[in-house]
Formats: C-alpha cells, structure tokens, sequence
C-alpha cells in the first residue's frame, strides 16, 4: 500500500482568508475592541430553545440517519404549502432547490481529490 500524502494540487490552495480575518478579529475583541462580526456569517446570538427542542426530539425519535437525497418530503412539503399560500406559486417538490443534506458522495469525492494516492 502506498502512502498517501496531501496532494500537489490541494497543497497549493491557500488558506481560507475569511477565518484569518476571524482570528484577527478575535484579538481585536480580546483586546477590548467591539467587533461586529460579518466574516463566517454565524450569528451573534445563541441557538433559538424552540430549534434546540426541536434537535432533541429528533435524536430521541431516532431522526438521525440520512434523508432521501432531495431532504425530508414533509419539510418540502411543508415549504411548498408556504410557497403556495404566501406567494401563490405552485413549488414542484421534485426541484433540488428546496433544502437537503449533502451528500457522502461529495465528501468522499472532495477527500478524494486532495490525497495524494487515492483512488
């Protein structure tokens, strides 16, 4: 077995700027400075208890395995009712645009492609 390395090509990507300017804003707050954050889009404010309940009962339910790839047909269903009655516009259930998890696939094709030697 050969062995694996990062590959040429990954290791010419350059790190992500935006958690640079993170880190420098990290010092910045560490400092005493007030920083508005807008570098990683995360919110400035705590996970809402009503989307927490919600994780909860999903673990207890044993929501926890992999969707259908297009995402869960009751929350598309859901969106497309809202689509329906807000915007008065039929939403097909069938468009990949509606919300879905990714995919393993895509994560074994990006690991993939940035170790040297596999396959």
């Amino acid at each position: 077995m050969s062995e694996k390395s990062i590959s040429t090509r990954a290791s010419r990507i350059s790190p992500f700027l935006v958690m640079e300017i993170l880190e420098q804003a990290k010092e910045k707050e560490k400092r005493g400075e007030n920083i508005i954050h807008l570098e990683v889009g995360e919110p400035d404010f705590s996970t809402p208890e009503c989307i927490k309940e919600g994780a909860l009962k999903a673990i207890k339910e044993g929501k926890t395995h992999y969707t259908h790839s297009l995402g869960l047909p009751e929350l598309r269903e859901s969106i497309a009712e809202l689509y329906k009655r807000e915007y008065l516009w039929r939403y097909p259930l069938n468009r990949s645009s509606l919300p879905r998890a990714p995919h393993l696939q895509c994560s074994s094709f990006s690991l993939r492609s940035s170790i040297q030697g596999m396959r």
